[in-house]
Order: structure tokens, then C-alpha cells, then sequence
């Protein structure tokens, strides 16, 4: 989707063009070539500058295109933007069907492809505004808005006043989310209760102890190293911090408190999106979305429940005709333990299977202990599209441990998101690119990453064999339970029925599953259908290309197409892989 509101999801893609030399033998653009290439910038640069976060995180360098003198702001938020947007998007995707398809080069009509898909989806979402949720536990402004502004780098003077300018817009940010709120409830759409209190809960531990909070600590410490400015500089931005996390950033925090405390008991669902007025109708939208597939609900559920039949019997035909390998279970462990070992290992490892990478760093962080419950296990925060040298992952300690912190850095890091944003970044794609929002493609991959670790970690084969197939029909098992809550109304008795079925009898367990799903519709299924998709595709490959595939040949293509939808990668991949001079890169 464009991303117009406020930048949320931490391991988004960022892809940008910077800009190429001129090559004299490059052909001229033709004027509806050029004219398509000015649209496309176009919606990248106003998409981009809407809020200064998006900026921030996208550009190191903003100045470069022109667009140093935005004034600081979290953006807009609200039914009425909503609407303006939809109608936008609606003229934006008018403008599109203008351009003669045939007339584009083959690059501009992968874009074309790629940009009528995403606008069509946008255009579908503004039919279910009301679903619109900006304070989910998970992905929630509230619960990811301290993470990005922790990593808010500060490369000049500005920089350090737009944070502390974001700082100061908190409350009036968060006082536009709950008006939303306000609307939702009174339209039927307000959360249920065992949520709001989740977040209220949430909002509680942030602020507690303010002073020592750790947007006070990181400021401290970053500005601290900062050359560019003079002791007195510091210690007054120092100073405004303080302020402004202590007075803005609390009444901010307080605002949601009050507001979701105020509407506790007007939710009108406590299940699945089955309940509300065109639920279901949401979901199978929000599936697409979360996807990039085309297969329907109904399919993707008949996929998934055989995948974790077949998974299932397999772990146990393994585990009967090699006895050794239940003493390989009780007792493996990785070479490495430390994240600094484990990324260097894996970007050794990966080599012979993936293109080369250009050189990068990345630091390993723990979440804070504020935001343990609420944040992901794991997340990595995607480096400006022009300044991708440096990177940062965050582990999660309240979920991750020793044992699946190398399979966890290689979903993160190589050949996970990090490799995968950090290559695409240097493909040179179109700027609008940028501004597509492919989950599936992006967590699917990164689930790939993860599982294909296992088997460059120096276990046997048959001790790795068991543990993708279990990792992923557990997977499954989530994404299955997505689709029966959302889909077809199951609730929580039902979840505690099918999960028997495993031997999982936790009740406790089963109704945090329950409630987690609920707050986040089809997230397990960006990884799990996204990483099917994939799986689907190279086999395909598989048969396209015979004895000629190679891993390293599949991996390049699907990385130098990039984010989109899974059937047009589908139909660009045939009429690659089908050509008679199609080699291995």
C-alpha cells in the first residue's frame, strides 16, 4: 500500500533511486516514457514529505531532493484525511490508466504492474476506513513511535530540533487518534475491552518513572557524541528533552489512557472480524493485502491445513525411521552465540547461494524493558535508502533466548531483511517503488531466510528437515487459526478445540493466541503465506530450468524484481526462466 500515514512497520522495504549518472548510450526517453517516470517521482516525493518521520527514515540526505525545508511533523490523522487520501488515490490511479502500457519500457511496466496493483488495493481499503486500527499492542503508534524515535539519527543541527519538535507534537498527534476512536465507536468499530486494556497498560509502564525513561537516555548518551555541537547546544538540547518527554510526550500517553478508558464497553466485538458489518468482506481485502497473494481465503485455508498434515506426518516418519534423531533434538545448539559471531557466520555462509551484497554494519540491541511485552521477538529498523552502511537489529529478550537467536538474526539479518533491503537499495529501482508496501513479499522472504539458516548452520540435513517442517506447521497452525477466527467465526472455545488436536491443553496459552490474532488480522500470514508463495515459486523454477537452477540464480531473480504481488512476480519469473539464453547469474 502507499504509505501516507505515519511510517509503523519497523522492517519496511525502502527503495530509492539516488540518482544515476548520465551514459550517453542509454536510449532517450520517448515523452510518455519520460512524462510516466515524472508521475512516479512525483507520488514519491509528496508521499515521502507528509510527515517527518517517513522523511527521516527514507532519506539521510532529504536535501538532495530538494526537500530540506519541511517543517517537523508526525502528520495527519483522522476520518477526514482518510477520506482526502482515498479520493487522491483515486485520482492518482485515473492518471495511471492514461499512460499508454505499450508505449513504456519493459521496466517502467513492471513498475506500471506493480503501482495499479497497490493503488487498486488502496482504493478497496477506503471502503473499510472504520477498520482502520492505529493502536493495536503490536503495531500500534504508541507502542512503535518510541522505538523509531530512539533510532533518530542526528547527522546535522536540524536534525536534533525536528526530534525534539516531534517530541512536542505528541499530544496532539495522539489527541487526533482517539478522536478517531471516538468515531469508530460510535459506528460499531471500537476495540474490545481485553485490548484497550492491553494498551492502557502499555501506555502505563511507558510512562511510569518518567525521568528515567529511556528517550531520555539514548538522547543523552547520542547527543553526547555529537561534534557538530558546542557544549552549551548540547546541554540545552539536553535540557528541552527533558521537557519535552516529561510534559508532551506523558500528556501524549495520558491522552490514549484516558481516551480508551473513556470508551471501555462500547466495543460491539470481542471475536474475530466475521462479527462486524463487512468483516468478512475486510478480511479477504486485508489477506490480499498482507499476502500479495491471489488465491482466495477459502484456498489459502484448504492450502495451509495440508501443509501441516503433511508436515506432521513427515517430523514423524523422520523421527521413526532414524531413532538418532530425537537424541539430535534434546541436544543441538549452534556454533555460535554472540549476535556479532552469529551475523559475521551467516554472511560467510551465505555466499555461494545469494548475490553479492555491498559492505554493511550492523548493531544488535535489546528491546527495552518497558516495551518488552508489547513489541515483536525480533525486529530490524531499515537504514535510509541512501546511507545503508549502518544498521541496527532489535532482540527482544522477553521472547528470544540463546538457542533461536541465529535462526532470529538470519530472519533480521543475512540473508533476512537486512540483506534483503540493503540489495534493493542498491538496484537502482524507481522512487515510487518505495513507497509500496509488499508484506508478504518482505516477511515471506525473511521467513525463507530463516528456515534455509538452518541448514547452513551445521546440523545434518535430516536434524534441519525437522526442524523447518516444525517451525513452519507451527506457523501454519497460526495462520490457520487467523483464517478460522476471521473468516469463518470461530472463537475461543473453538481455538482451545483445534489446538487439542496438537496437544497443546493450555488455556491460558490458547486465549493469549486468541486474543493476539484478534488485535492483528492476518499478520501470521505474511510470513506463513508469504513464505509458501516463495516456496511455490521456486519450485516452479525447479521445473522451468531443469539441471540448469541454481539457488543463487532464483534468489537473484526474486531479489532484483523486488516487493509486488506474488502473481506478477509469477508471470515475470516464466518469461525469464523460459527464455532460450537464461543463465545463472
Amino acid at each position: 500500500m502507499l504509505k501516507r500515514a505515519l511510517s509503523l512497520v519497523l522492517s519496511l522495504l525502502l527503495v530509492i533511486c539516488i540518482g544515476c549518472n548520465e551514459d550517453t548510450d542509454v536510449p532517450k526517453k520517448t515523452p510518455t516514457q519520460a512524462a510516466f517516470d515524472e508521475f512516479t517521482e512525483d507520488i514519491f516525493i509528496e508521499t515521502v514529505s507528509d510527515n517527518t518521520i517517513n522523511l527521516h527514515f527514507t532519506l539521510a540526505y532529504p536535501e538532495k531532493h530538494g526537500l530540506a525545508d519541511t517543517s517537523a511533523s508526525l502528520g495527519d490523522f483522522g476520518y477526514d484525511y482518510m477520506t482526502r487520501e482515498a479520493d487522491h488515490i483515486n485520482e492518482l490511479y485515473d492518471r495511471l490508466n492514461e499512460f499508454s502500457y505499450d508505449e513504456l519500457t519493459s521496466e517502467q511496466q513492471l513498475t506500471y504492474d506493480i503501482l495499479k496493483d497497490a493503488l487498486q488495493s488502496e482504493i478497496d481499503s477506503g471502503k473499510y476506513i472504520y477498520f482502520t486500527e492505529a493502536l493495536s499492542p503490536l503495531t500500534g503508534y504508541q507502542a512503535q513511535l518510541p522505538v523509531l524515535l530512539a533510532n533518530y539519527t542526528f547527522r546535522c543541527k536540524e536534525d536534533v530540533e525536528n526530534y525534539l519538535a516531534l517530541l512536542e507534537n505528541f499530544d496532539e498527534y495522539f489527541t487526533k487518534i482517539i478522536e478517531f476512536e471516538k468515531l469508530k465507536s460510535e459506528k460499531g468499530y471500537f476495540m474490545p475491552d481485553f485490548m484497550a486494556h492491553e494498551v492502557i497498560s502499555q501506555c502505563l509502564v511507558f510512562i511510569e518513572d518518567i525521568e528515567k525513561n529511556y528517550l531520555i537516555e539514548t538522547f543523552n548518551s547520542t547527543v553526547e557524541e555529537l561534534n557538530f555541537l558546542s557544549e552549551a547546544e548540547k546541554n540545552a538540547f539536553r535540557t528541552k528533552n527533558i521537557e519535552y518527554v516529561t510534559n508532551d510526550v506523558v500528556k501524549g500517553y495520558e491522552t490514549i489512557i484516558d481516551g480508551l478508558d473513556n470508551l471501555l464497553g462500547t466495543g460491539k466485538n470481542d471475536a474475530g472480524l466475521y462479527y462486524y458489518t463487512d468483516g468478512s468482506e475486510y478480511y479477504s481485502h486485508l489477506v490480499r493485502c498482507a499476502t500479495g497473494s491471489a488465491k482466495s481465503v477459502d484456498t489459502l485455508q484448504t492450502i495451509t491445513a495440508e501443509y501441516i498434515e503433511d508436515s506432521l506426518q513427515e517430523i514423524y516418519s523422520l523421527m521413526i525411521n532414524d531413532a538418532a534423531l530425537v537424541d539430535e533434538l534434546d541436544a543441538f545448539s549452534f556454533k555460535s552465540a554472540e549476535p556479532d559471531e552469529i551475523l559475521e557466520e551467516l554472511k560467510q555462509a551465505i555466499k555461494e547461494d545469494f548475490p553479492d551484497l555491498p559492505d554493511t554494519t550492523c548493531k544488535v540491541f535489546s528491546v527495552h524493558e518497558s516495551l518488552e511485552q508489547y513489541l515483536s521477538p525480533a525486529f530490524f529498523i531499515v537504514p535510509p535508502v541512501d546511507d545503508t552502511y549502518n544498521n541496527v537489529i532489535y532482540i527482544n529478550n522477553y521472547y528470544s533466548n540463546n538457542a533461536n537467536l541465529f535462526t532470529t538474526l538470519a530472519h533480521e539479518g543475512y540473508p533476512g531483511h537486512l540483506y534483503q533491503n540493503v540489495y534493493a537499495a542498491h538496484k537502482n529501482l524507481p522512487l515510487v517503488r518505495n513507497m509500496l508496501n509488499y508484506p508478504g513479499y518482505t516477511e515471506g522472504w525473511a521467513t525463507y531466510a530463516e528456515y534455509y539458516s538452518y541448514y547452513i548452520s551445521g546440523l545434518s540435513t535430516k536434524l534441519a528437515d525437522v526442524l523447518v517442517l516444525n517451525d513452519s506447521a507451527t506457523l501454519g497452525i497460526y495462520a490457520y487459526l487467523d483464517m478460522a477466527i476471521h473468516d469463518d467465526g470461530w472463537e475461543y472455545e473453538d481455538v482451545c478445540e483445534y489446538l487439542s488436536i496438537f496437544g497443546l491443553n493450555d488455556a491460558e496459552v490458547a486465549l493469549e493466541i486468541y486474543h493476539t490474532i484478534i488485535e492483528n488480522p492476518a499478520e501470521y500470514l505474511s510470513y506463513f503465506i508469504g513464505y509458501m508463495e516463495i516456496m511455490e515459486l521456486k519450485e516452479n523454477a525447479c521445473e522451468m530450468l531443469g539441471d540448469d537452477f541454481t539457488l543463487k540464480q532464483f534468489h537473484t531473480f526474486l531479489l532484483d524484481i523486488g516487493p509486488a504481488p506474488f502473481d506478477i512476480i509469477s508471470e515475470y519469473m516464466e518469461a525469464a526462466f523460459t527464455t532460450t539464453d537464461a543463465t545463472e547469474e
